[in-house]
């Protein structure tokens, strides 16, 4: 799970950073060195960290019916996750990872 930076993160972190080394400050505020690397270089301003969702293709429900998840991945050049967010998306239907076909779900 992703950490959210806000800004008072990024005002500890200006804080911290005044007597201990970036290393230091990553571990206790329970970031990757990176991030407050990052931060730094932002000028100690919290951003958009976030990066966009991949939105779901118009025939994903057409492809789904007789691909499986591994095969949806690979034809949308996707990961698990993204495939698995969109069967969420698509109402009354999950994926199935053995078949090929979808399954009715089970509510």
């Amino acid at each position: 799970m992703r950490r959210r930076i806000d800004q008072a993160l990024c005002d500890r972190a200006e804080l911290l950073a005044r007597s201990h080394p970036l290393g230091t400050v990553a571990e206790l505020l329970g970031v990757l060195p990176s991030t407050v690397t990052k931060m730094r270089k932002r000028g100690w301003r919290a951003g958009d960290w976030s990066c966009r969702r991949r939105p779901r293709p118009t025939d994903f429900a057409l492809r789904a019916f007789d691909m499986t998840h591994a095969e949806l991945c690979a034809h949308y050049g996707c990961g698990t996750r993204t495939v698995t967010r969109w069967f969420a998306e698509t109402p009354g239907v999950r994926g199935s990872w053995r078949g090929r076909h979808l399954r009715k779900a089970t509510a």
